[in-house]
């Protein structure tokens, strides 16, 4: 497919970490996790933020990944987020998870897709199905209206399936199969999912890399979009 976008943009404008949980409503847009950009933030999104950092040896980790993992400052900034200061919600949404988990790691199996992309709603909603953004994106996986039905959901006056836990998770694999058919590569698919692919696919172009780590260098993507994988893998290292 070309630059144009064959999806509605996702992405949203909010770029900080967000306050503490104090209702499953009190995080208006989770996915973004960011209302904003705070001064560390700024900071890491300077020099040698990005460069690559050593993983841990495969045979030292507690239990395999199957999303493909990177080390960075980023990444550190996010494991220490949550587990220090936002402890609290992360814990609550780790809770969450385990009423979904199982359900959404079969479907992702089914697909053949990576299991550990089953915490991507934790940075999208906290797992939680009712939540709506600013946006107008709904439900655990956060789809906006038109994605969703691209996708099969039922989206009208009467029903919204964005809010249905079974439904709308099988829509997001496919979506998220979709998207790593055109990029062959989960970090460049996972951003796709949070910023739309066809940005992503104009970012690629004008930056001339299809590594998403050089893209984020870049001022072809938001922070936002640049920060969305970083959160994805400190949590899939944090839940895991």
């Amino acid at each position: 497919m070309g630059a144009v976008e064959t999806m509605p943009s996702r992405e949203k404008q909010e770029n900080s970490p967000p306050p503490e949980e104090k209702s499953p409503q009190a995080i208006a847009d989770p996915h973004a996790l960011n209302l904003a950009v705070s001064p560390e933030i700024r900071e890491l999104s300077q020099l040698s933020a990005w460069d690559m950092l050593p993983l841990l040896d495969a045979e030292e980790e507690a239990e395999p990944y199957d999303f493909p993992l990177a080390m960075n400052n980023q990444v550190e900034y996010y494991l220490d987020f949550f587990q220090n200061r936002h402890r609290k919600t992360f814990a609550k949404w780790l809770a969450r998870s385990s009423r979904y988990l199982p359900m959404i790691k079969k479907e992702l199996s089914l697909a053949g897709l990576p299991e550990d992309l089953a915490y991507l709603p934790m940075i999208e909603s906290g797992f939680n199905p009712t939540v709506s953004s600013h946006a107008s994106a709904v439900g655990t996986w956060q789809f906006m209206q038109a994605t969703g039905k691209s996708y099969g959901l039922t989206v009208n006056n009467y029903v919204d399936e964005r809010r249905d836990p079974v439904k709308s998770t099988k829509a997001a694999v496919a979506y998220l199969s979709n998207l790593y058919k055109q990029f062959d590569s989960w970090h460049l698919a996972v951003a796709a999912y949070n910023a739309g692919e066809g940005r992503i696919k104009r970012a690629m172009k004008q930056s001339d890399t299809e590594d998403f780590w050089e893209i984020a260098k870049s001022q072809y993507i938001h922070s936002e979009t640049k920060l969305y994988v970083p959160q994805l893998i400190a949590a899939i290292m944090i839940a895991k």
